[in-house]
């Protein structure tokens, strides 16, 4: 052997860390679904029958009826309390918009809330308000004076 060589490791048969490939878990057989195998050993995907898909989409479809015909109801009765218990404040019962704060504990309209909401909403915007009392305007029972004047005979002392 020369002087100079370097003695050398002698070559390992096991790969370096780096080069190792990741162990794989074990799979256990009792919790993992194995696909199902055709005949000719090919694996399939899990698929569902032509009836039971459709019988899955009409029980969709019905609910999304039943769910629009709720909403639609829904919104049919606010409309009809706010209108009823707002329409005696406000001219247009319209202009007092559904929001949560009208609901009670339960999610119903609350009457009591409505008249508040109405009242307040009056009071902001008189505009908004239905006009109460008298307008002095036309016949007012026999108090008024609309049978005593005589706008010819006013005509006549003017001329």
């Amino acid at each position: 052997m020369p002087k100079n060589s370097q003695i050398l490791p002698e070559p390992s048969t096991e790969p370096d860390e780096h080069e190792k490939e990741p162990e794989q878990p074990e799979a256990d057989e009792e919790h993992e679904e194995q696909p199902e195998t055709a005949e000719d050993g090919r694996t399939e995907p899990e698929t569902f029958t032509r009836e039971y898909v459709e019988q899955l989409r009409a029980e969709a479809a019905e609910g999304r009826i039943k769910s629009k015909r709720a909403t639609d109801l829904e919104t049919a009765l606010r409309e009809a309390v706010i209108s009823k218990v707002a329409g005696s404040i406000l001219q247009d019962p319209s202009s007092l918009e559904w929001s949560d704060n009208l609901a009670d504990e339960d999610g119903m309209p609350s009457p009591d809330l409505i008249r508040e909401a109405a009242e307040a909403l009056a009071a902001a915007k008189p505009h908004l308000s239905r006009v109460s009392g008298p307008v002095l305007q036309g016949h007012r029972g026999e108090d008024s004076d609309a049978g005593t004047v005589d706008l010819a005979g006013l005509l006549r002392a003017g001329a």
